[in-house]
C-alpha cells in the first residue's frame, strides 16, 4: 500500500460493521453459503460458510454468559469505486438474559489489516462496543403445530484507527456495526452483516463518513 488514498481506504476499513453484509468474494448479502467450503475459498468464507452452513437457532435459551470469537471481512470505497479490503479479528463477551434493556456485549475488533494490489498493512488501533447501541432478540415462531425459539443481535464497535503512509500519519474514528441471526444449538453461532464507515481526521468533505464499507462477520460461542 503505498499510495495516500490507499492508506486512508485501510483506515476506512479498519473501522465499521452494520447489519449488511458482501464480502470480497460474493456481491453481497449476509445470508448464505452452504456448509464446508471448498479449497478456493479464503479462511474467512470457509469458516463464515460453516456457520452460515449450521440450521438457523430454534431453540434459542433465555440466558447466555459465554465469549464468541470470530473475523469480518468487508470492502472499502469512496463512493466511487472499490479500494480494498480489510479483515479483523472479533471477540464478543456476552452477558445476556432475555428481555434485558442493556448492552449485553463488552469486546474489541482488532489485528485490521488493510489488502489492495499493492498488498497488505496493519492498521494501528481496535475498535470497542459502546455501550449504548448492542442487544440481543429471542422470537416465538410457530408453524405447523410446532414452536421454535429463534434469535439475532446487534453490536456497535467504535474507535480510532491510523495507519502509516510513508513518513505521515493517517488517522480517524471509526464504526462498525455487526448484526445477525444465531445459528446452531443453543445460539453456537452468528453471523450477518458488517456495515460503517471512516471520519478521517483531516476530513473537510463535511460528510458522515470519508469512507464506507460493506461486509460480513461470523461469531462462534468458545
Amino acid at each position: 500500500m503505498t499510495t495516500r488514498r490507499t492508506s486512508r481506504a485501510a483506515l476506512l476499513l479498519a473501522c465499521t460493521v452494520a447489519l449488511g453484509a458482501c464480502d470480497s468474494s460474493t456481491n453481497g448479502g449476509g445470508g448464505g453459503g452452504g456448509g464446508g467450503g471448498s479449497s478456493s475459498e479464503t479462511p474467512f468464507q470457509e469458516n463464515f460458510d460453516q456457520v452460515t452452513g449450521t440450521a438457523p437457532t430454534s431453540n434459542m435459551p433465555t440466558s447466555i454468559n459465554a465469549t464468541y470469537a470470530g473475523a469480518v471481512q468487508a470492502s472499502v470505497n469512496d463512493g466511487v469505486e472499490e479500494l480494498g479490503i480489510l479483515d479483523g479479528d472479533v471477540t464478543l463477551d456476552v452477558a445476556w438474559t432475555d428481555g434485558q434493556s442493556t448492552n449485553p456485549f463488552s469486546g474489541q475488533i482488532d489485528n485490521l489489516r488493510f489488502t489492495d494490489s499493492d498488498g497488505t498493512v496493519a492498521l494501528q488501533g481496535e475498535l470497542v462496543t459502546d455501550n449504548d447501541v448492542g442487544s440481543i432478540s429471542r422470537t416465538e415462531v410457530s408453524a405447523l403445530g410446532q414452536t421454535a425459539f429463534t434469535g439475532s443481535m446487534t453490536v456497535l464497535m467504535r474507535g480510532n484507527v491510523s495507519v502509516q503512509d510513508g513518513g505521515e500519519t493517517l488517522s480517524g474514528d471509526a464504526d462498525i456495526q455487526l448484526g445477525g441471526p444465531f445459528f446452531g444449538s443453543g445460539a453456537s453461532g452468528s453471523a450477518g452483516a458488517a456495515s460503517g464507515g471512516l471520519r478521517l481526521d483531516e476530513g473537510t468533505s463535511g460528510a458522515i463518513a470519508d469512507y464506507a464499507i460493506a461486509g460480513e462477520y461470523y461469531l462462534r460461542r468458545q
